[in-house]
Order: C-alpha cells, then sequence, then structure tokens
C-alpha cells in the first residue's frame, strides 16, 4: 500500500485475497508506518492487529501475525508490539509510541527468530515459533481486531532484510537529506561512481567497497583518461564530489583522492567526474565475415562494428586472415601482395588511395568503410595434397568462375 495515508476506523480491515502468490514460505518481512489514533481508547484485552494470517487464533499449524499490544486500558504510552508465529503466545517488545504519532515498524521473520524494528533501530530480536506458509483457503488481514487508525507505505516481502535495508526505508520518507540512494551495502563502505557515465577503471572498481577502518587513509583513483567506443566519446577526468552521508559535498582535483576513513563517510559516495569530447566512427558495413578479417589499427572489427577515433588521427584498414581457397589460402610465405584480393575500400573520402591494402585514412568525420573482395583473375592452387605451390599464377576467367568447379590455367 503505497501513496496517500487510510485511516481505518474500528469496523475496517484490509484483505489480501491472492496472498498466496507471494509464496511467502517461513521468512518475511513486514513494515509500515502507523498511527494510532482512537477516540476512545480499547480495552486492554483486545489486540490490534497490524498483520495477520492464521487459520484460527493461536493456531500452530500455520500462520504469524504482528499487533499492538497495552498494558491496561489507561495506557497512555501505546509503546508495546507482539510478534508471532505459529504459536500459542506473542513475544512482545517495546517501541517509540504510536499513540497520535507517525512510527515505522518493521517485524522480520527469519525461520528461527523474529526482530522488531521501530524507527530504523532494532528494538528486539528474540526466538518465536516460526511462521509458516498458510493454506490457500486463508485470506490474511491487516488492520483487524479493533485497530483504530492510520496507515502508509506497507509492505509485505518475501525475504529476510537486513538492518541496513530497514534503516534505508525508515530514512527515505523521515530524513529530508536522504536523497539518492542505491543497492544496499554493507557496513564502512564507500560507493564509487561517476559523471556523466561511468568511464575508464578506477581503483577501486566502480561500486560499493566495505571493510574500511576508521582512522585509516584510502587511495582512490582513476585514469587521467579514457576511450569510450560505446559512446564514442574521449574522456578526461576533471576531479571528483565526495557526498557524505548527511548530504555534505566536498570536491576535489585531479584523478586521485586520499581518504581517511571516519564515521561520517559510513554510506559515502564518491563520484569522479568525467569532461568528454565526441569522438567519430568508423564502421565496417556490408562485408562477408567467411571471406576474411578486417582489422582496424591492428584490431580486428566484425561486420557491423564500430571503433571511435579523435580529429585527425590517422586509421589503417587492413585485409588479412583469408579463408576462401580461390585467392589465399594455399598461398606460399613469400607472397605479401594482399592487393591481389582487395578491389577497394568504399565509402573512403576523396584522395585516399582506397585500392591498397593495407590503407591509411585521416579521420575527419564518421566512416562507414565496405571492403570490395575480388580476386581480379588470380589464385593460388594446390598441386597436391602434399606440397605446396610455387610462386607460379594461376588465372581464371571471371565468367567461368564456379564456387564449385574451376577451370584453371598457368599463366606467365
Amino acid at each position: 500500500m503505497v501513496g496517500k495515508g487510510r485511516y481505518f476506523p474500528a469496523s475496517a480491515s484490509l484483505s489480501l485475497p491472492n496472498f498466496s502468490n507471494l509464496a511467502l514460505g517461513n521468512t518475511l518481512t513486514l513494515s509500515g508506518w502507523y498511527k494510532y489514533a482512537p477516540s476512545v481508547d480499547i480495552a486492554s484485552s483486545t489486540s490490534p492487529m497490524l498483520f495477520y494470517g492464521k487459520t484460527v487464533w493461536n493456531s500452530t499449524a500455520d500462520g504469524w501475525y504482528v499487533c499492538l499490544q497495552w498494558t491496561s486500558n489507561s495506557d497512555t504510552t501505546k509503546k508495546t508490539i507482539g510478534i508471532n508465529g505459529a504459536g500459542t503466545s506473542a513475544k512482545n517488545t517495546t517501541i517509540d509510541s504510536v499513540k497520535s504519532a507517525w512510527v515505522h515498524i518493521t517485524a522480520v521473520f527469519n525461520g528461527t527468530t523474529g526482530a522488531v524494528y521501530s524507527n530504523g533501530a532494532l528494538k528486539k530480536s528474540q526466538t518465536i515459533a516460526a511462521a509458516k506458509e498458510l493454506a490457500s483457503s486463508v485470506v490474511p488481514k491487516m488492520f483487524t481486531s479493533s485497530y483504530t487508525g492510520f496507515a502508509d507505505e506497507v509492505r509485505i516481502r518475501d525475504a529476510v532484510n537486513g538492518a541496513d535495508w530497514v534503516k534505508a526505508e525508515y530514512q527515505t520518507v523521515a530524513n529530508p537529506n536522504f536523497l539518492s540512494y542505491g543497492a544496499a551495502h554493507a557496513p564502512e563502505s564507500i560507493l564509487v561512481t561517476a559523471l556523466p557515465n561511468e568511464y575508464g577503471e578506477p581503483s577501486p572498481g566502480y561500486g560499493y567497497h566495505a571493510g574500511h577502518e576508521s582512522g585509516t587513509e584510502y587511495v582512490f583513483s582513476c585514469p587521467p583518461t579514457a576511450t569510450n567506443d560505446a559512446d564514442a566519446v574521449y574522456a578526461v577526468c576533471t576531479g571528483y564530489s565526495l557526498r557524505l552521508a548527511d548530504g555534505t559535498e566536498v570536491a576535489g582535483t585531479g584523478n586521485s583522492a586520499n581518504i581517511t576513513f571516519s564515521a561520517d563517510l559510513e554510506g559515502a559516495v564518491l563520484t569522479w567526474l568525467w569532461e568528454t569530447t565526441p569522438r567519430h566512427k568508423v564502421t565496417v558495413a556490408n562485408f562477408d565475415e567467411d571471406l576474411a578479417t578486417v582489422y582496424v589499427n591492428g584490431e580486428s572489427v566484425a561486420n557491423g562494428e564500430f571503433r571511435s577515433f579523435t580529429v585527425g588521427e590517422n586509421v589503417t584498414l587492413e585485409l588479412r586472415d583469408f579463408r576462401n581457397d580461390w585467392y589465399f589460402a594455399y598461398a606460399p610465405d613469400s607472397q605479401t601482395d594482399r592487393n591481389l584480393a582487395l578491389d577497394y575500400w568504399g565509402g573512403l573520402p576523396e584522395g585516399v588511395a582506397s585500392n591498397q591494402n593495407p590503407c591509411v585514412v585521416t579521420v575527419g568525420g564518421d566512416l562507414t568503410v565496405i571492403p570490395n573482395v575480388d580476386c581480379k583473375g588470380y589464385v593460388w592452387y594446390a598441386v597436391d595434397s602434399n606440397a605446396a605451390i610455387s610462386n607460379s599464377t594461376y588465372k581464371i576467367a571471371a565468367s567461368s568462375f564456379n564456387a564449385a568447379k574451376r577451370s584453371l590455367t598457368a599463366g606467365a
């Protein structure tokens, strides 16, 4: 139940008809914000239920419940909560007063114990009768047994949430400085991230890092520059921002930060700041990879892939690793004229010797390179299965070329 808080009179309740779909078993977490506000206090013999799921009251066969408990009709503190699994009696815990004040209450069942949190703080964890999966015919309810008051942000989870999770859930509403959040983190941790994107490989890497000791100095660093092909940018690290848990931010320059850990840094966020310059893409297109491999500055690039470069940078295009026997599969090591297999590089700027292999081009913008392969009537052919051929040239007319049958004649 998330949104505006609701008021529940003593005669009302909230049913959960599709509860079986949650498949909670004996481990679950129940939480919500509550404010008890009756016009007349109820009798001490009545236990207002926040969550209730049992076949019958005090059943030992199934169920669980979380309820408010009063010592007497005149108890004005309203500071006791009971928790129980498949047992006959609840275990009580003292919490913050829910009388006319909002309190965040969390109950965690882990199969053997029941933990109660009030306003993000653990009040008690004690052994209770284990919660048990409800029968499919049972429809659990909330705010029953004369509960009179408000409820908001009520959650049911099929998980055992820890203290950090519970505290963070409470802080998201109670603390106005709790402006952002990430994954649940371990104690003594610092989150490393970046803006506008996580470029390079910092040390330690991006993500949460735990186990820091108070009073110990730690060195955080990142590379001064980074290249990111996915975003087609060249990035320069301009400094960092360190945001403490209370929202205070400390700015720094350079690509290294010496941080002495203290309690103020628990849950801090270190953000590396990057300034980016656009890079231009050199993309390989319309190429049959069964023929050969295209290399861009010595790195193989598959059909449809690209690499990025800055304006004015020289890029070497090369076609090699030939895989078809009608040109270089049987060529001797002395054959180095790779132009025999390349007709031209399509898509290159004017003035570039596009019929050369390898070919050098100066980047001035995005390029889409289309390698055009043509054996130009030249072919290398094995005389037999045991010997490599000599440096002879065999010719084949383009009109008589056939992938299944070839007619070859020796050339001078």
